[in-house]
């Protein structure tokens, strides 16, 4: 099935008169200038003005490049006559440069590149015009140098995430949530905007839980002897996890970053994700990776003081993969595990980190436990029955990292906000 081309729309910043280039929806929407940061209104494609249908030109000789042909009239003899062929109009609409020949009266000539009708002066116009447009005799004078001003220097952004506001397409500008960490978090996946989405993402982990539960199945009867039918069904199973995974973490990335960007819709969907999720894909396999290791660490370092092996060790994997997270996009290179300001934010948005980690505890935990126990039970229908929770959890799991996210970008610009002002005052103060 063929997709409609995408439309763009230039849009004009009245702060600093930047171009900026956005996407066409079919709702209005404010997009941060790309140099001072400013709102810029993006309009719906119901407010633009339909194109306008050029009228029909009329018939005139297009203009061609030829010598005048034996016995054609010329321009009669006079001070200011001209020899034909030696006259320049300009197109009034594209601006083409035409070198008609004279004729004794004035004509016209179609241009040959916008097709619209030229005027050909008569030789006493051409030659009146050229001398009322002749420059007067300028006098020669020394240039006096003027030294260029430098322009300020900008100041950078602080975090990544404060600069994807200028590629993140937003909605119109709202109010903030009344309720950080309800208001659209647990319905976020039945969204209009997202519904497809957790479908796909639904349909993708009931094949691959199937097929996961057909290998075991296979295992167990072979008493775990490799045959035919244990790969014939593990490979389809490895291409259908590739896919998902990259699926997903194309979808909650997405979610994170324009979440973290104050939308309450995402607007901008990845257009090939699975191709733009291989790299996403990869980037989170390593920071779970990064997580698991340092989650053995600290059960390894809790069973030589006597405690528990597997608490510990899932405590802290699970607690370090969303600081490794949020550092990657606020860092914005997938290989920074750690990343200054969200190091900092555990000690100024240590509320916001606690109930996010309350709810994200809350919600997988108890999943992952009930989830445990049907697989244990029936295999089949719990994966066929289980595979929409997962992806809602999914879904739900990345609008709370992106809402926290938005509280430490808010908490950030405030203290920068603060900063600013406090160095003017002491500026005034100084002056």
């Amino acid at each position: 099935m063929s997709q409609s081309p995408v439309e763009y729309v230039t849009v004009v910043c009245r702060v600093c008169g930047t171009r900026v280039d956005e996407r066409l929806a079919d709702e209005a929407r404010e997009v941060p200038c790309p140099d001072c940061l400013e709102p810029v209104r993006i309009p719906a494609r119901r407010e633009l003005p339909p194109k306008p249908v050029p009228p029909p030109a009329p018939e005139f000789p297009v203009y061609k490049l030829q010598r005048p042909e034996e016995g054609q009239h010329s321009a009669p003899p006079s001070s200011r006559s001209r020899r034909l062929g030696d006259v320049l109009v300009v197109c009034p609409v594209c601006g083409a440069r035409l070198h008609p020949p004279l004729q004794p009266r004035s004509y016209q000539v179609r241009c040959p590149d916008c097709f619209r009708p030229v005027t050909v002066p008569s030789p006493d116009e051409a030659a009146e015009r050229e001398s009322r447009i002749r420059p007067p005799p300028r006098k020669e004078e020394p240039i006096e140098t003027i030294p260029i001003p430098q322009p300020p220097s900008r100041p950078r952004p602080p975090t990544y995430l404060a600069r994807q506001l200028a590629v993140v397409r937003r909605e119109p500008r709202q109010r903030p949530p009344p309720a950080t960490w309800w208001s659209g978090v647990w319905t976020f996946p039945w969204q209009s905007e997202v519904q497809g989405k957790w479908l796909v993402l639904s349909l993708c982990l009931t094949v691959l839980f199937l097929l996961v539960a057909g290998f075991i199945e296979l295992a167990l009867a072979s008493q775990n002897r490799a045959t035919l039918p244990m790969f014939l069904c593990a490979f389809p199973a490895v291409l259908v996890a590739f896919w998902t995974g990259s699926y997903a973490a194309s979808t909650a990335l997405t979610v994170i970053v324009e979440t973290a960007a104050g939308n309450r819709r995402i607007v901008a969907w990845p257009e090939q994700p699975f191709r733009d999720g291989i790299g996403g894909l990869l980037a989170l396999v390593y920071l779970w990776g990064l997580s698991l290791l340092a989650g053995h660490g600290v059960g390894w370092l809790s069973v030589r003081l006597g405690g528990s092996y597997w608490i510990w060790a899932v405590a802290a994997g699970g607690g370090l993969l969303p600081i490794a997270l949020l550092s990657m996009l606020e860092a914005g290179a997938w290989y920074a595990a750690v990343s200054g300001p969200i190091l900092r934010s555990l000690v100024r948005n240590v509320f916001d980190w606690a109930v996010c980690y309350l709810l994200l505890g809350a919600l997988l935990g108890s999943l992952g436990y009930v989830w445990g126990l049907a697989m244990l039970l029936a295999p089949v229908p719990t994966a066929i029955c289980s595979s929409p929770v997962w992806s809602a959890a999914l879904l739900i799991s990345a609008r709370l990292l992106g809402r926290l996210a938005w509280r430490i970008e808010r908490t950030s610009r405030h203290e920068a906000k603060r900063s600013t002002e406090r160095g003017s005052a002491a500026d005034a103060e100084a002056s």
